[in-house]
């Protein structure tokens, strides 16, 4: 919603037409100069190759690519979270299909068209980068996701183009956890809704103010506290360790 308020023109890719024409009604509300919406499983190559076809045949361009998909075992217990050997194959299979092939897909049909001066943001987690037990394959998921950031950026870098992964730095507690909600294992890390959270820093990836910074992992929460030169000197210093 950051972006619409910004007055960006939207392009929003989802499975549910009925969330898509939701979220792009609120879009429009909230001062996006036009939204369009294109039903895509990003599990599907076709799908996503015929996004960014659709989205460069009606707009020309790709100058912020977002790609925000990813799933948790849906209707996860606790019990799921605390041990990596109790997830089921199904709930593995579709959380690294989604959260690891879907965003190379995303890489592989959106970073070719995109020019210098885009942006491509991956979205990330604290369980990608910690080990302790409940991470699970979830975290898996996201440490993988997390090094093809890493390694697009710097494929990307002759082309002008900007590569970065923007996580949280916490739990933010949303529909991603199915019916049952977010375990209550979960919860104590939670701060915050995901808009006052996520927003700003998204916003600053997607500006021209964020140009020098490719191959980082930014966490939101530290943005809000730190604010742009803040947390560029904080990226700069945990580059050179």
């Amino acid at each position: 919603m950051g972006y619409a308020e910004a007055g960006a023109t939207l392009v929003l890719a989802a499975r549910t037409h009925a969330d898509l024409r939701r979220v792009g009604e609120d879009c429009n509300k909230a001062g996006a100069a036009a939204v369009t919406i294109i039903v895509t499983d990003v599990c599907e190559e076709p799908a996503v190759e015929q996004l960014v076809s659709e989205t460069m045949r009606q707009h020309g361009r790709i100058d912020v690519f977002v790609a925000n998909a990813g799933i948790g075992p849906a209707g996860a217990s606790d019990k799921q979270y605390d041990e990596l050997i109790s997830y089921d194959f199904d709930a593995v299979q579709a959380i690294l299909t989604t959260n690891v092939i879907g965003v190379w897909l995303c890489m592989k049909h959106a970073l070719p068209v995109m020019q210098s001066g885009s942006a491509f943001i991956t979205i990330g987690s604290s369980t990608g980068r910690m080990v302790f037990p409940g991470t699970g394959i979830y975290g898996v998921s996201k440490a993988a996701a997390d090094k093809m950031t890493m390694i697009a950026a710097q494929e990307a870098t002759p082309k002008g183009i900007t590569v970065n992964c923007l996580s949280p730095g916490g739990a933010i507690e949303t529909a991603f956890f199915g019916p049952a909600g977010m375990p209550e294992s979960l919860k104590k890390f939670t701060d915050g809704e995901p808009a006052s959270v996520m927003v700003p820093a998204a916003l600053w990836l997607a500006s021209d103010e964020a140009r020098d910074i490719n191959g980082a992992w930014v966490r939101a929460r530290q943005f809000n506290k730190l604010g742009p030169e803040g947390i560029r000197a904080a990226i700069t210093e945990a580059a050179t360790q």
